[in-house]
């Protein structure tokens, strides 16, 4: 029997709503794919800093797996120290963001009337990757804008 409550992956997540065994895996599939094919986009992009591309992995290796654990959710934090280098947590709510990176899936850990670790440090790894491919999107939109202008 798997510890679903301290499981940190989409499947642990769906599970956590009340789902069978059967869609839990087949929601946590098809976050693979995506998570992959976001990861795909992102290192092939040349112009990309290592930053951005590091990020973006370090926030999809955990969203990948059916069998992450709330002690993966380091991971993220990782992510987000790459997304520090790349310019991000100028703002109160991206310093917030880091700040719940820090702390990751601990609250759930100690507080578990609060929440499970099943159904809130899959967000973790989310958000995070979310905020990586919009910081890809935008420079892979300002590498093509200044090609085209020629600068």
């Amino acid at each position: 029997m798997m510890p679903i409550p301290l499981m940190a992956s989409v499947y642990a997540f769906v599970r956590g709503l009340g789902a069978e065994h059967g869609p839990a895996l087949w929601c946590q599939w098809a976050a693979t794919a995506r998570t992959v094919f976001a990861i795909v986009w992102t290192w092939s992009r040349q112009h990309l800093g290592w930053d951005i591309k590091c990020a973006a992995l370090c926030a999809a290796i955990p969203l990948a797996s059916p069998y992450a654990f709330f002690y993966e959710m380091v991971l993220p934090l990782a992510a987000g120290l790459f997304l520090v280098r790349a310019g991000f947590g100028s703002s109160a709510v991206a310093r917030l963001w880091l700040l719940v990176l820090w702390f990751g899936p601990v609250p759930p850990l100690y507080l578990p009337s609060i929440a499970t670790v099943g159904e809130t440090a899959p967000l973790l790894p989310a958000v995070t990757m979310a905020i990586a491919l919009v910081a890809a999107w935008r420079a892979n939109a300002a590498s093509a804008a200044s090609g085209r202008h020629g600068g």
